[in-house]
């Protein structure tokens, strides 16, 4: 039965607050990747069974920051490995989370003759189980697989400026509330002005003129490689209309900012204009 027959169960488990991953972390752990753990118990419903489990909260991978990039990445990793591992005629992949909604990657390698040949595989079905040494040769296989170098992101955040306040965002579905810049990353196409525009009217509502670039910052979310780039705006029309990936966005008076780790990359613009001598930034 879906949890979201029982709709208060529901909503709390799409938070972070009521996840039981997020609240105990994941069980059978084999390996700890970038952006994911990697578990495989000793039951499972087939011999090389293993599940992939997005470290940061998210209901969907469209969710995570990276629109999860880096997920997938791993996700590809463990199951390129376990693949060269146990050689299966064929590798099956299933996301569900009608029960569980935190992020999670079923990977059933499946062989000619297994119990579900000609049926849905059933994910709770035991049909296997693995001894610590078929576990420990698993676990090799992912942990001495390697990943392909991937490039760089660009990503562009817009200061969004009016007078002396300027316009922070929440994000519904990060596990981290810090009020952050608005966002997003860069399309095939678009220039960084182009993209600070559409991810603040995709997101707020309003509508911005980009005023000049503020710079670029090496950055890393979940392990993947971002240049974000800075884009100084100033309002020009629209009102503030929040769409599903904001929980809340309000301005904030500039010697009223929040705190941010130095090295966030909204911490560093700030440094910024603080250095350049900009007196409207306390």
């Amino acid at each position: 039965m879906p949890a979201w027959d029982d709709p208060d169960r529901w909503h709390a488990l799409r938070e972070p607050s009521g996840c039981p991953i997020c609240r105990d972390g994941p069980t059978d752990i084999l390996v700890e990747l970038d952006a994911t753990w990697v578990t495989a118990g000793a039951e499972a419903p087939l011999p090389g069974y293993a599940c992939v489990i997005s470290k940061r909260h998210a209901v969907e991978p469209y969710h995570l920051p990276d629109r999860g990039l880096a997920f997938w990445a791993d996700a590809m990793r463990a199951a390129e490995a376990l693949d060269a591992h146990l050689a299966p005629a064929k590798m099956n992949y299933e996301i569900h989370g009608n029960t569980m909604p935190h992020l999670h990657l079923h990977l059933f390698p499946r062989h000619p003759g297994d119990p579900f040949a000609g049926r849905p595989i059933g994910a709770g079905e035991v049909h296997a189980v693995r001894s610590a040494a078929e576990l420990d040769g698993m676990r090799a296989a992912i942990a001495g697989s390697t990943d392909a170098p991937v490039p760089p992101m660009a990503a562009v955040g817009a200061v969004v400026r009016r007078g002396d306040e300027v316009l922070l965002a929440r994000h519904r579905h990060h596990a981290d509330k810090r009020y952050v810049l608005i966002a997003g990353y860069v399309q095939p196409g678009e220039s960084f002005e182009e993209a600070a525009q559409r991810e603040v009217a995709e997101e707020t509502g309003y509508e911005v003129a980009v005023e000049r670039l503020l710079g670029s910052y090496p950055w890393r979310t979940l392990d993947l490689p971002v240049v974000f780039v800075a884009c100084e705006a100033r309002v020009i029309g629209g009102s503030l209309r929040l769409d599903g990936e904001l929980e809340d966005a309000r301005w904030f008076h500039l010697d009223a900012l929040p705190e941010w780790p130095p090295e966030f990359p909204v911490a560093r613009i700030f440094a910024t204009l603080r250095g350049e001598g900009r007196t409207d930034v306390a």
